[in-house]
């Protein structure tokens, strides 16, 4: 007779576990194009492994097979232009790879949830798959059914915990459901198979199979919603915050802004982001970055209410622009620098930066107008002077930097200003050796900024905007230049309407800000110009404050403000995308070993619920299938039983033999102490078994019996003979025995 692999319920319950799992992403993206890329990796892999084990090849085959179409799926996903007749090219990897990292820093940096991008949605996509693999060898080549549960339960875990709100009952029931009946199917498989404490149960009666599953399965979530919020610590924050808003009521990003500028420039280079209407061509300005710790750019300050900062320009020029966001998934609102006044009230503002952080989430669709005062663009030769003044204490934190930036940035930022007499002229001539000629702009360098990648831009000479502003920025404070790292956009095209600048993903840039005693934060720009999405707008920023330069004569913007305000208000809200201020030594102990505890205990009341549950169902349909149960699968049972005890003693059977083969084979085995004593009783219990399994007739009742009473005398035989250590862990564990039963 053939082995039985499964009803074909389970792989459909193991199936909908992986999708459910999937779909617990809908807490880390904020569109819905994720659903079918990762729905189709959850369910291909199951397929595969269906298809494979219908036509009884090896079980690494289903596994070569599934990550071989894995890498079709990603290549027809995030690479599809690399492909040739559907098939991955040699560029496949490459493009893949950097797709795969850019999807790393997105969400690694992130918080959720963040648009539906295919780089993010592709590291995603490569997760499930792998999930649903895993889960699949684990059920039916392993044959371990809880622990086929651990990848998708991981995956599900860390997808939900992404998002910012609490976690609906509409993603978490379907998951319940789906684990409920894949218990329930395997369970059915499992007791025609073989049998342990979770998949004992009466011989025939498959109907009765998923009640201990079913009970398990509720029993831990109604510990998991009952006994977990009663216990210490339950309600209070994250042991490890790593997203912290600093302040109350504060805001936080979906991403670094710098990270997400490589995806822009290639991804999204001809979508609409928002257009603006001003009648002078200026960048346009998102957020401004001033903490470096040798690997990122981030920020990490207070903001407040717009009416608490933005007082208007006095009697300073000022230029009006209008917008209206089409396409941008950020709270960060574009304008030109330095906005004095915004028409929404629910803005809040950083002040250091003036940064304009939207209150809520979805800014699509948003019309607003801002006005800012826009400095003259050259200063005087008497300004340049100025600039040599000292260095405000409150502004020094604007040159930190980490003890571990390599020796070649200091090095080279002071031969390239040694004969710089001012601080202007020094930042003059930083913004010249990258433009010089020397440098190639290339959107085909990894988007990273730490110190090493520094190193590698300055031997190498090619990068983006993000490379060119980032490494300005460092080598800036390597020489005591206040320095911060803008995000934003380049002027954009002008449309059909008079004055109105079409801004899409290729006008995404990044460029530094240095302050300057009497000009305040002056932008520099060393990215080489060029027609590169992301490369600097070879034409000229013009000043719109006429009065400044001579009639007729445009002139490239430097930005003078004052020196902001640094000092923010008690109370207010924050603006991050950089981790927490690490807690003390000896609060992350107590919270670390509070946390053990606690985790500890909970495994300790599961593991004696499981352990009684599986006691009570175990002796109750075992009772119940030795004197009710039919007379042919009661006796195979008991066999299957008496095998599992074999196993358990140590004495290696294999589930291609047969009853007889299995009894015959122990005069053979050297460590036969344990075999020998109980010799006679497994040779009738394999004739009996033999003849239930193939002969016409169905087993009388004196063989039921006798059967049973045999299966008595091997366990209490072979219980002194089986290490404590195996008992307990057979109790606890739901695995399957090592045999496989034929169907009878």
């Amino acid at each position: 007779m053939k082995a039985r692999l499964a009803v074909p319920s389970t792989p459909a319950a193991l199936a909908a576990v992986s999708a459910t799992a999937a779909l617990g992403f809908d807490r880390v993206f904020r569109d819905g194009g994720y659903v079918l890329p990762l729905l189709g990796a959850a369910l291909i892999p199951h397929a595969i492994g269906r298809i494979v084990r219908r036509r009884s090849a090896s079980p690494v085959l289903a596994i070569v097979a599934s990550f071989a179409a894995l890498a079709l799926y990603a290549a027809w996903y995030g690479a599809r232009g690399t492909t040739f007749a559907g098939f991955p090219t040699a560029a496949t990897p490459d493009v893949l790879g950097q797709t795969l990292r850019d999807g790393w820093h997105l969400l690694r940096d992130g918080i959720a949830p963040v648009p539906a991008s295919t780089d993010a949605v592709l590291l995603a996509l490569v997760t499930v798959w792998v999930m649903a693999t895993t889960a699949d060898a684990l059920t039916f080549s392993a044959g371990a059914s809880i622990g086929a549960l651990v990848p998708s339960l991981v995956v599900f875990v860390i997808a939900s915990s992404l998002g910012p709100e609490a976690i609906s009952v509409w993603t978490v029931a379907p998951y319940v459901a789906a684990v409920l009946w894949f218990l329930s199917s395997r369970h059915r498989d499992l007791l025609a198979e073989r049998r342990s404490w979770f998949t004992v149960s009466g011989p025939g009666r498959a109907s009765g199979a998923s009640a201990p599953a079913t009970g398990l399965g509720a029993a831990a979530v109604a510990i998991g919603l009952v006994l977990t919020p009663l216990l210490p610590g339950a309600t209070s924050g994250p042991l490890l915050d790593y997203k912290q808003v600093h302040g109350g009521g504060g805001y936080q990003s979906s991403q670094n802004p710098l990270v997400d500028i490589k995806a822009r420039l290639t991804r999204d280079a001809d979508t609409e982001l928002f257009t603006v209407a001003s009648p002078a061509r200026l960048y346009w300005r998102q957020v401004a970055l001033d903490q470096f710790d040798g690997t990122e750019w981030t920020i990490s300050s207070t903001s407040r209410a717009a009416g608490e900062v933005l007082h208007g320009a006095g009697d300073a020029p000022t230029v009006t622009q209008d917008y209206a966001i089409t396409g941008l998934y950020e709270r960060w609102l574009p304008a030109a620098y330095e906005p004095v006044a915004i028409s929404l009230d629910d803005t809040r503002v950083v002040p250091e930066s003036r940064t304009l952080v939207h209150a809520d989430d979805d800014v699509v669709g948003l019309d607003y107008r801002v006005e800012s005062r826009v400095p003259p663009a050259t200063p005087t030769a008497a300004e340049i002077a100025g600039t040599a003044r000292e260095l405000p204490v409150v502004l020094q934190r604007y040159t930190a930097l980490p003890d571990d930036l390599p020796s070649v940035v200091r090095r080279t930022a002071r031969e390239i200003t040694v004969g710089a007499a001012t601080p202007y002229e020094q930042a003059e001539a930083l913004e010249q050796f990258f433009t010089d000629g020397s440098f190639t702009y290339d959107l085909e360098v990894p988007p990273t900024s730490g110190s090493d990648a520094i190193g590698e831009f300055l031997a190498g000479r090619r990068g983006f905007c993000q490379q060119f502003a980032g490494t300005f920025g460092a080598m800036a404070r390597a020489i005591g230049l206040p320095t911060r790292i803008v995000v934003g956009f380049t002027p954009g095209e002008l449309g059909p309407e008079e004055a109105v600048y079409r801004v899409t993903g290729r006008n995404a840039h990044s460029w530094p800000e240095v302050w300057l005693a009497g000009l305040g934060w002056t932008s520099f720009e060393p990215t080489p110009a060029g027609t590169q999405p992301g490369a600097t707008d070879p034409t000229p920023v013009v000043d719109p404050a006429p009065a400044a330069s001579a009639p007729g004569t445009p002139t490239t913007t430097r930005a003078p403000v004052p020196p902001p305000t640094v000092t923010p208000a008690a109370g207010s809200g924050s603006v991050t995308t950089a981790p927490a201020e690490p807690k003390g030594a000896a609060s992350r102990v107590g919270s670390i070993a509070l946390f053990a505890g606690v985790l500890a205990l909970m495994t300790a009341i599961i593991g004696l619920v499981a352990w009684g549950l599986g006691t009570v169902v175990r002796d109750r349909h075992r009772r119940s299938a030795r004197r009710n149960g039919p007379a042919r699968p009661a006796v195979v049972g008991a066999w299957y039983e008496a095998v599992d005890q074999l196993a358990m003693a140590g004495v290696a059977v294999s589930a291609a033999q047969t009853p007889r083969e299995v009894v015959a084979g122990l005069d053979d085995d050297h460590g036969l102490a344990v075999a020998v004593a109980v010799y006679p009783t497994l040779a009738r219990m394999a004739d009996a078994a033999s003849e239930a399994l193939w002969a016409g007739r169905p087993p009388d009742e004196p063989t039921v019996a006798r059967v049973w009473v045999d299966l008595d005398v091997v366990k209490d035989t072979l219980a002194d003979r089986t290490p404590r250590l195996v008992r307990i862990r057979r109790a606890f564990s739901p695995a399957p025995g090592r045999t496989t039963r034929p169907t009878a």
